[in-house]
This record gives C-alpha cells, structure tokens and sequence, in this order.
C-alpha cells in the first residue's frame, strides 16, 4: 500500500472522529457559521494546517493565535481575519492551539490536532511574495513558464500534443460562423425574483456568452502556438464582443454572477495571452472591462468584512472568490485596484478553497456540484500555480478528491450520487482532468479507467508533463471507505470491476443546506452499470415547485417518512437545514460483511425520537440487510420508501425492479409490522421545461400508527435464491437466510 494511500486512510479513519463540542466563543451560534480548525484530536493531512474559527463577537480589529508546538515551545502571531495559513511547515507531533481577541486577556478553549509526516507539505508564502512573483511573470501569465520563454512553450506544446492542437483548430473552425453576441439579444428584465421565463434566459445567455468566451480563448491560444493571424482576428474580434457586455446590464454580476464572472475570466486570459499584439487603447479598454466585472465580485465579498471568511457555506461566493482571484492575478499591474483584490481573494483561496468537506476532501452537496466545482479549479487553478507558484492540485484536499470520485463516481458508473443533479451522467472527461493533475497511483488508476478526451483548450494548457504520467503505478483506492467529514459511506463488491455492486449511504453533518437534501440515513444501489435503487426527482432549477415540493424531501429518497411522506427538514432556513443533520455512528468497512450505522434523529426536528438504520452489505452473497429503529413522542405510520428508473412488480409477499436487465429482490422481514405496500409512478409535482424521466416507487407502511418499531428488509442485487427470511437467535444477533445461503448479524 502506498504512502498515499495510508495517509488518506488514516485521515478518514482518526482525523474527523467526532468530540463534545467546545463551549467557547470560537463555535458560533449560527449553524452555518465557519467551524473551527483543527478541531480537538484532528489528525491533520496537511502541513502547515490552515487555521480558522467564528469570528468574536466584539469583530476585533486583530486576532491573537497561540501555536504550542509538541515540545512545549509557544509561538504567538497576529491575524486581521479569523483565519490563519502558516507560511512554513510545523514540526510532526501533537499540536495544541488557542486565539483571543488583540485587546483581550481571554484564551479560548485550547484545542490539540497532530501533525504526522503523512501529512502532505503545502506551502504558501505570505501575500507580497506572492504578489512580487506575479508581476515578475512576464505574460502570458496564465501559461506554463519554461526556461525558453512563450515561444519555446508554444514548440513544446505543438511537439507534445498534436493532436489536441488539430481538435482545437478544427473546434475554432467550426465555430467562426458563432453569431456575435451583446446585449440586446437578451432583453428580458431578470431583476428580482426568479422564476422559470427568466431562467430560461439566464441559461441561454450563459451558454451563448459561454461559446463565444471558449471561441476567444481558443483562438488566442492558437495564436501563440502557430502566430497565424487568422486566430488573433478571431480572438481580437470575441474578445471585443466580451468587454461590450454591459457590467450593470442584463449580464451584471448582481442578476446573474456566473455569466458575469465567466465574461471577466475569459476576457482577461485573452488580454493576458494577446497582451504583445494589443494597442494601447485596446488593452486599457479590455482590462477596464474586467476590472468592472471583478470590482463587483469583490464589492459584494468584502461586504462585512469579508462575510465568506465567516459563512463559508455559500456556493455562489465561494466560486466568486477563486475567479476573483484568478482575474486579480491576471489584472496586476493594469490597474490600481487589482492589488487591493489580489491582497483579499488569492491566499484566501488558497487557505480554504472548497469549504464542504474536511481537509481530506469531498463534497456535501453530491458529486455533480463537485464535478462543477472541479471544472471551475481546471480553468482558475492553472493560472494561479503558473503566476504564483503555489499548485492547489497538490492540496490534500486534491489528492482526496481523487479518492472521493473513485469511490463515488466509479468508472462505468450511471448517475451521480446525492445532492442536487445527481440523476445527471458524469462527465468521465472532465473527471480524468482533474485526476490527471494529480500525482498518486489513485489517480493514475482513475485515469486510466475512464474515457473521453479531455477538452482540447484545457489539455494543451495542462502542466507539461501531466503530474500523474510521473506515478509509476496505478493502484485503485480501497473498495470500501468513510468519508467522515461529509457522512459519506461507500462499499463496493470490487472498485476495479466496471461489472461491480455499489451500495452508498449517506448520514451527513451539512444537513439538507444548499444543494444537500433531506435525505439523512438514505442509500442508492448501483450494480452492473445500472441505477437499481436511486434517488427521485429531476434538478430543473432550485427554488421550484418540483424542487421543494418533491426533489430535496425526504419522501424523494430511500429513507424514512411518515404519516404520508413527512420527513426531514427540508425548508429553504440556512440554519434550519444546516440544524437537521445526520451522523454516521459506526461503519465497518472490511469484507466479507461492510456494516454502516447512522443517527438522523435530529434531522427530523423533534417529530421523531430516535431514527437510527443499520445497514449491512454481503459483497459476496450481493445483500443488502436494513434495520430502522424508530420512535416518537405521538404515534405514526412509519414508512419505507424506495426508488427506481423502473417499475416495482410483485414478486410473492415482496417486490422486484429490474433495469436494462440488471435486477433487485426486496425482501420484507418484518412482515408482521408492515401492511402491502404502495407502488407509484410519476412526480406529485411535475419539473419545469424538463422532460421527466422514468420514475417509480415504493412505499411500505406500517400496519397501524405506533410510538415506536424496528423494521427490517432485505435487498437481494441479482435476486439469487429465494425470499431472505429473519430470524432472531439471541439478544442483539439476528439470521438471515433463503434456499441458498445464511448470515448472521450481531
């Protein structure tokens, strides 16, 4: 087993286990507020840690943070936010961390964390280095420095990827006849309170300014590969049409954020990349444009003194800062203001860049939005590591999201899994990017496992050589892990087999908040390339009927509800959702028997009290064993409720789905306290503008309204043998079997 991998495990295994919360001012009262770090007994995967914790309530001018090294010594230093990223690595051992406000006397609660050396090295220099680095950097900034300069990259580049250079030039071809863009061709008002007319023009203006800023960046990087004029015509020409766009019109960073920042983005790498052939009027035009679009992004971030520093649970915020950062990196020395925006955004970034999982990576809010997230890191984080220096892929958090689309998001998988969209496809291209920048046999192993090619823009940009082509070996992941941080739990039969079953649970810390949904102590089945037990619902946009009425409730999901559907808190309240989480209280993730526990009591805000599942996987038998320990203050009708892309049919006192010719056997084993169940098809809310999918489910109810109960069933993937029946043989020890294997379970 390689380094890698040990320190991954042992990060998931003892870096996140869960302690009495400390009773001091650095957890705030606010659920959605930044949690401190490292927390009490953290085992850290990076060195130096990033430190961070909720804001005083006095809002002091500076902190005092107190580093006490595992030889006793103290150090003392000052930070203007209420986060901390050390400049130099800490020595390997047990660590122990205090702050108080400048003018206080008052610690708060020491909290200790260690530091092995499977930590992986991640150092940042302070902010003027960095910013000396840049405006060092002679452009193109956002390209690969190599010792003879451009144009030796540009013979690197032609020599080492023809082929995607050929893909490129046919793609800016194809596209020459692209109508021109501006503002006129989007004349519906979208201030205010969306709704599906002004979403439909949202994403049509999005896609067009998408094309057209791919279209200009493409070209200028043809340009600098083969100096044909052709290419800086196109390039000078899309360019153009990008900084006409009004910064306070339709495409205005207060009406639609991700257009805007797309349009200064892209902008700016083509001014960057074209900067030797620009005119003066036309460069000081160009970076006059993006410097509105960016001053935007950082007036509404430094709103508060920074508001994402304290809240960092905002999806929207948190993509703005990294594009900040990269415009702001790309925009020095242009204007006076991108200092001020490079001081705030870049070593922020670089501090926490993805706030929705711990430091060994993940993503909460489902494997879609990581995917989304990822495709962003691909365009920003080049640019920052060649002006920089500083790779975040070489983050811990990277290397663990490897981990977490291996696990997740296996080769040969059909859907995503969890949170919003996450009946989507992947896309194993953009996946196999990300990877690619990566240097562990994890992500060699990924890699080679997934096909497509990479976008032709992207790869001939990618460092020379890829990180992963220098891994001498693929190794995949264990077929079995815990993502802590997230609540995640995944088993496979065998990661390496494309033919593999697949059983994901989910108990998560982050509640049903942004793009998580209500869905606490949930599993999907997956065997064979086939979605068996899924998710219900389509992602047609958030805040929709469909979406509150039915895609994020628990009723949506393979969980538990009652009394009609009734579920886990799922109302659009950041605290209230961020309240009603789960917790995975034990996971034994070794074969022949995987063995998951979660607690979601509190996701059902006192109606229930107690809302425990147990689920047990047989890789080699493919069952899937489940047991729910239900309570409640007032009687209910507790209810099993299970999905599927095909329709549930009878098959003797159970059910059976069969997709595309892969099947499930659902088995009741507790036939005395459920009634028949109900078979469905269809959404009680129908999506907007979306042509539904197939959908189907099942719902098992107990017979009559109790206080309490434990139900159990049982899931034969393949439906080999007869029905599974259950038998107790001792306290706290259960049998089960049929006509052709027995297992017990304690």
């Amino acid at each position: 087993m390689t380094s890698a991998v040990i320190r991954y495990l042992c990060v998931i295994a003892f870096g996140l286990i869960s302690f009495p919360s400390l009773a001091d001012w650095l957890v705030a009262a606010s659920q959605r507020a930044v949690r401190p770090s490292p927390n009490e007994a953290e085992v850290m995967a990076q060195n130096p840690p990033s430190f961070r914790w909720s804001r005083h309530p006095s809002l002091p001018p500076q902190y005092e943070l107190e580093l006490i090294a595992p030889d006793g010594q103290r150090k003392l230093v000052q930070s203007s936010t209420n986060w901390y990223l050390p400049d130099s690595s800490l020595a390997v051992g047990r660590w122990a961390w205090r702050v108080r406000p400048s003018a206080s006397t008052t610690w708060s609660d020491l909290r200790h964390f260690t530091l092995s050396t499977e930590a992986n090295l991640f150092l940042v220099p302070e902010t003027p280095i960095l910013r000396k680095r840049v405006l060092e950097h002679a452009r193109p900034r956002s390209l690969q420095i190599v010792a003879g300069g451009a144009d030796d990259w540009a013979a690197m580049a032609t020599a080492q990827r023809p082929a995607a250079l050929k893909r490129l030039q046919e793609q800016v071809t194809n596209e020459l006849q692209l109508p021109s863009v501006s503002d006129r061709d989007f004349p519906l008002d979208i201030s205010g309170r969306i709704d599906w007319t002004k979403l439909v023009q949202i994403r049509k203006a999005y896609t067009r300014i998408t094309r057209v800023g791919q279209q200009a960046e493409s070209a200028a990087l043809l340009y600098r590969l083969t100096r044909n004029q052709a290419y800086l015509t196109e390039a000078t020409r899309r360019a153009a049409e990008l900084a006409a766009l009004d910064p306070a019109g339709v495409t205005a960073h207060t009406k639609d954020d991700q257009t805007s920042r797309r349009i200064g983005l892209s902008l700016a790498i083509v001014a960057d990349q074209l900067s030797d052939t620009l005119s003066a009027a036309t460069r000081a035009a160009w970076w006059n444009a993006v410097g509105q679009r960016a001053a935007f992004i950082y007036a509404d971030l430094a709103k508060d003194g920074g508001h994402l520093a304290q809240y960092p649970y905002q999806s929207h915020a948190g993509v703005n800062l990294a594009y900040l950062a990269a415009m702001a990196t790309l925009s020095l020395g242009e204007q006076t203001a991108a200092s001020q925006w490079f001081d705030f955004s870049v070593r922020q970034h670089f501090h926490h860049a993805w706030p929705y999982s711990g430091s060994e990576g993940g993503y909460a809010d489902g494997t879609a939005y990581a995917q989304y997230i990822i495709h962003d890191a691909l365009r920003i984080w080049p640019i920052l590591h060649n002006a920089t220096g500083v790779n975040l892929f070489a983050k811990p958090w990277s290397e663990g999201m490897v981990n977490y689309f291996s696990w997740f998001v296996p080769p040969g998988t059909p859907t995503h899994m969890f949170g919003s969209d996450a009946e989507s496809r992947p896309v194993p291209w953009l996946l196999k990017a990300f990877a690619s920048r990566v240097g562990t046999p994890a992500a060699k192993w990924y890699v080679r496992n997934l096909i497509g090619e990479e976008d032709a823009l992207m790869y001939l940009q990618a460092p020379y050589p890829l990180p992963v082509d220098a891994i001498p070996l693929a190794v995949p992941p264990p077929s079995a892990a815990w993502v802590r941080s997230i609540g995640w739990v995944a088993m496979h039969s065998s990661l390496p087999d494309r033919g593999r079953t697949s059983v994901y649970f989910k108990s998560s810390p982050f509640g049903s908040y942004g793009h998580s949904h209500a869905d606490q102590n949930s599993f999907v089945i997956h065997s064979a390339g086939r979605a068996l037990l899924t998710d219900s619902g389509v992602y047609d946009w958030y805040g929709s009927a469909h979406f509150t009425g039915w895609y994020r409730r628990t009723e949506a999901h393979n969980a538990v509800t009652f009394d009609g559907g009734q579920g886990q808190f799922s109302r659009d309240s950041a605290d209230g959702s961020f309240a009603a989480v789960g917790n995975i209280q034990s996971a034994v993730l070794t074969p022949p028997l995987y063995r998951v526990e979660g607690d979601a009591t509190q996701a059902y805000t006192g109606a229930l009290t107690k809302a425990r599942r147990t689920l047990w996987y047989a890789p080699a038998l493919g069952w899937v064993i489940i047991r729910d320990q239900l309570a409640a203050p007032l009687p209910h009708r507790f209810e099993l409720n299970l999905h599927a892309l095909a329709p549930f049919v009878e098959n003797g006192s159970g059910y059976r789905v069969t997709n595309d010719g892969v099947s499930a056997c659902i088995d009741v084993l507790s036939p005395q306290q459920l009634a028949q169940g109900i078979v469905s098809s269809g959404y009680p809310v129908p999506p907007d503008g979306l042509k539904p999918a197939a959908a189907h489910a099942l719902r098992m109810s107990t017979r009559e309204s109790v206080n309490s109960t434990e139900l159990w069933m049982g899931i034969r993937v393949g439906c080999t043998g007869s029905t599974l029946t259950l038998t107790q043989i001792e306290a706290g020890r259960m049998h089960v079997a049929n006509n052709e294997s027995a297992l017990d379970l304690k």
